[in-house]
């Protein structure tokens, strides 16, 4: 999802800088999604003592993965987005600039 969230916004360096720095928050970010996912199913597995609600579970079930989905998708790009921020904001806003001195004699 890094790369979906940083495609329109990002040079190549800039986005492997990105993966590179924050490997290990977007990995927990993606466990905590997983598990997160696994909700709706803990719900499915349940619903055998639930059979009378089968309808009301399966709904719930299907809006729960939704907000699921959703919910790790932006969180993903609030994060991505941030850290290019925080990226471009030690970066210096311009190339240096080189001036060649030459010499420049008048004659009069």
């Amino acid at each position: 999802m890094t790369y979906d969230a940083l495609a329109m916004h990002t040079s190549v360096e800039e986005r492997r800088a990105i993966v590179r720095d924050s490997r290990w928050h977007l990995f927990a970010i993606g466990i905590v999604s997983g598990l997160l996912s696994s909700v709706p199913t803990m719900l499915w597995a349940w619903s055998v003592w639930l059979l009378p609600l089968f309808p009301v579970v399966a709904a719930v079930t299907i809006w729960a993965y939704a907000f699921i989905l959703v919910f790790s998708a932006l969180w993903f790009a609030h994060y991505c987005l941030h850290a290019l921020e925080r990226l471009r904001a030690t970066e210096p806003q311009f190339a240096a600039i080189t001036v060649e001195s030459r010499e420049v004699s008048i004659k009069q």
